[in-house]
């Protein structure tokens, strides 16, 4: 693949648009790394090509050091089609989630603060604006039962979800997906930040808090999903903001 060698003033003139779906896979991946999607190598991605076939992450990689050539390609079921490394079996929750709704983009991780309140059994609530930067409710897996390579249990999870955009999942971690990268960026960094932001607020509140008023915390998320298709501007930031610590995650 042609290496980006971009100058400071190419980065900030640079065009998302101008990815490939392997660079932009891995830039997500880099991306959420940042943002607290960091377990050591746990967590997947999955995305769903045209021809129904999947790209996802490999499972020997931390998602801070994935390259847009590490990305694994893989049948709707889990056959490798090319790629030098190996793909996770807890990827069976992706493969059920693509089979059973149309969904184009999922994001499974244990981020610190959002696995925080799927430990407590319940949705972090809206304090901010950025909190409320997502769709209002979270669908909630009460049950772990085990692990998401048993299909069955991967398709229990999946059903819980609905027709919700983003899940937690009881004593495991979050599931997220979008119809594009952006949105799917978006939606996990604003429910990180939410799991946060609810934890210290409640935890260090004196007095009862204030959480957002619902009508205006859905005003907030209304245009952010709806109108603006997310915050205009921050997806590309912070783009480049890993483009200056790394340009080898588009090689």
């Amino acid at each position: 693949m042609q290496k980006h060698r971009l100058e400071s003033e190419e980065i900030y003139g640079f065009d998302p648009k101008d990815l490939s779906i392997r660079q932009e896979f891995a830039l997500l991946a880099r991306m959420l790394h940042r943002a607290g999607y960091n377990d050591g190598i746990a967590g997947h991605m999955s995305y769903k090509l045209d021809d129904g076939t999947l790209l996802v992450n490999p499972r020997e990689l931390a998602w801070d050091e994935l390259r847009a050539c590490d990305v694994m390609h893989v049948t709707e079921t889990g056959e490798v089609i090319s790629g030098n490394w190996s793909v996770s079996p807890a990827v069976e929750l992706h493969y059920v989630l693509h089979a059973k709704r149309d969904v184009k983009l999922a994001v499974h991780n244990h981020p610190v603060w959002s696995t925080v309140w799927s430990a407590l059994g319940a949705a972090p609530p809206v304090y901010d604006q950025i909190s409320a930067f997502m769709p209002q409710f979270i669908a909630f897996y009460p049950d772990y039962e085990g692990d998401v390579i048993d299909p069955e249990i991967a398709e229990k999870n999946v059903d819980a979800m609905g027709h919700e955009h983003v899940a937690i999942l009881a004593n495991h971690g979050v599931f997220v997906h979008a119809d594009n990268f952006e949105m799917a960026h978006m939606r996990c960094v604003a429910l990180e930040h939410r799991a946060k932001l609810a934890w210290q607020v409640e935890a260090l509140a004196t007095r009862q808090s204030q959480a957002m008023d619902v009508n205006a915390a859905q005003g907030l998320s209304s245009l952010i999903e709806d109108q603006l298709h997310g915050w205009p501007g921050f997806y590309a930031a912070m783009i480049r903001r890993e483009l200056r610590q790394d340009q080898s995650v588009l090689d």
